[in-house]
């Protein structure tokens, strides 16, 4: 039996367009938005879908926001959240029932500062951004908190243990080159040819991706 597929990596470094790729593919994502969800919500600032379980968004929140308002004390937070994410493994995998699934949640990549987190039995994924494009993102979108700052900074020190693992690298995507994509797809034996993948990241018209069976099209940011 395939592990569960865990995406995370850096906030903006594209695993919301990984894990939409991965779900068009056929994998579970969990409880995730639909398209309209994230239209009804005028104010958001990422104007597309997140591609996450809102069970596990639920529970980690409060993990969430105690180490967005202290990251330096992030260690008060990891065995909280890796027996959090333990507790969620063992809920989907009794959910599953042998289906293909996994799960997108970038506040996982912390877990690398675990001592165990080599312990979890998972197939991980993440994404290759430079660190200066994916901070400016976030400043366009949420604001120049510098709480927000010092926990992108935490996330990137984090998401450095995962070399060695499969990364998708987001600036060759955002330049129409696919093989990313297709290495991590073709590895898992996940099904996919080039239409449906050019059907999901259009870079050359807009940087649009369709999802044309899950709602209108959304724009994706950068």
């Amino acid at each position: 039996m395939p592990k569960p597929i865990v995406v995370c990596g850096v906030d903006f470094s594209g695993t919301s367009l990984l894990a939409g790729i991965l779900h068009t593919a056929g994998v579970d994502m969990g409880d995730v938005e639909s398209a309209a969800d994230v239209l009804a919500q005028p104010d958001r600032p990422m104007r597309y879908r997140l591609f996450e379980d809102r069970s596990l968004q639920d529970t980690t929140q409060p993990i969430a926001s105690g180490i967005m308002e202290a990251p330096h004390h992030i260690d008060l937070w990891l065995n909280d959240l890796f027996h959090c994410f333990q507790r969620y493994l063992r809920y989907r995998e009794e959910k599953a029932r042998g289906t293909r699934w996994g799960v997108k949640q970038n506040l996982l990549t912390l877990l690398t500062l675990h001592p165990d987190w080599h312990t979890l039995d998972v197939d991980w994924i993440t994404t290759r951004r430079p660190f200066a494009h994916s901070f400016q993102s976030a400043r366009e979108k949420l604001g120049s908190d510098p709480r927000l700052a010092a926990f992108l900074g935490v996330q990137y020190l984090a998401w450095t243990r995962l070399q060695g693992i499969d990364m998708m690298d987001y600036p060759e995507i955002m330049r129409g080159n696919l093989w990313p994509i297709e290495d991590i797809l073709t590895t898992r034996g996940l099904p996919y040819n080039f239409e449906m993948l050019y059907a999901q990241i259009d870079p050359h018209h807009g940087g649009r991706i369709p999802w044309p069976q899950h709602g209108l099209p959304l724009q994706v940011s950068p």
